[in-house]
């Protein structure tokens, strides 16, 4: 039977990696831990950390095409790169109806990396939404407004 666990080898500047499929688990646990947001010194976000493969392989100190390559021949890999992508989704999602990262780059993201689609989607009413990530969005705001009123009518400009 051939041995499926992958070879670790020397990366691009000769150092050896520090992966094993062994401990790939506990590696991408450490790598999701390691992901940190910046603010600006007023405290809003300027810098959203999402977890992606390309970052992890470099936490691995290999390339991204090396970490694809393990993921072919390994199911510790593999599952590495599902838990990544996973967590993605999620922050996406809960990034996105928090409104802490942009809608459009969410959308963008969920749909390229995460195969939702933008459909239409018919509500209760018979009524045809434009896609339903965007519904999800509409519904948020009118949640957020009854619980909390309209609070732009408060807002003195001028």
């Amino acid at each position: 039977m051939k041995n499926k666990t992958p070879k670790i080898s020397k990366n691009n500047r000769g150092q050896p990696t520090k992966s094993k499929p062994e401990g790939v688990a506990d590696q991408v646990e450490q790598y999701l831990k390691s992901l940190k947001d910046e603010y600006d010194k007023n405290g809003k976000l300027v810098y959203v950390d999402l977890p992606t493969a390309e970052k992890f392989a470099k936490f691995l100190n290999i390339s991204r095409d090396t970490l694809y390559s393990y993921s072919q021949s390994s199911d510790k890999y593999r599952h590495a790169l599902e838990r990544i992508k996973e967590e993605q989704k999620d922050q996406l999602l809960g990034r996105g109806l928090a409104k802490s990262i942009s809608e459009a780059i969410a959308r963008l993201m969920l749909v390229t990396n995460h195969g939702m689609k933008e459909e239409k989607a018919k509500d209760d009413s018979g009524n045809y939404h434009l896609n339903a990530i965007r519904r999800i969005y509409e519904l948020a705001d009118q949640q957020e407004k009854e619980m909390y009123g309209d609070l732009r009518s408060h807002i003195v400009t001028g």
